[in-house]
């Protein structure tokens, strides 16, 4: 599961309840940065315990692995995922046709009838 998940749905959640663009981006960030941070410096961790291996592979996939989580963390969803929501404004939220015939996030308002249970 890709953390990018949680931080775009606490921004979509934000915008939802009537926060302009910037709040929604500002707030999303605020919600998850400790997610972030907290699950990228446990993986760089474990990452890095690798280097410590007499093996030479395993050393430079530790140090390579920890060195990518650790720029994912704070240059990609820190910095430049906010920044181009920002600079996207409104187009944020556009939705193609095909996905506005359909909203999954409003329950259905009329549940579906169980089919009836056959007695063996």
């Amino acid at each position: 599961m890709d953390y990018e998940v949680f931080l775009l749905s606490r921004i979509v959640d934000e915008h939802r309840r009537g926060s302009d663009t910037e709040t929604a981006v500002a707030v999303g960030l605020q919600r998850t940065g400790g997610l972030f941070t907290s699950a990228a410096l446990v993986f760089a961790t474990v990452m890095a315990a690798l280097a410590l291996s007499s093996l030479v592979l395993l050393k430079l996939i530790g140090v390579g692995l920890a060195l990518a989580v650790l720029l994912d963390c704070t240059v990609i969803r820190a910095l430049l995922v906010p920044a181009v929501m920002r600079l996207a404004g409104r187009a944020n939220w556009w939705m193609p046709q095909l996905g506005r015939r359909k909203d999954r996030s409003v329950p259905s308002p009329t549940p579906v009838p169980a089919a009836p249970m056959e007695a063996p």
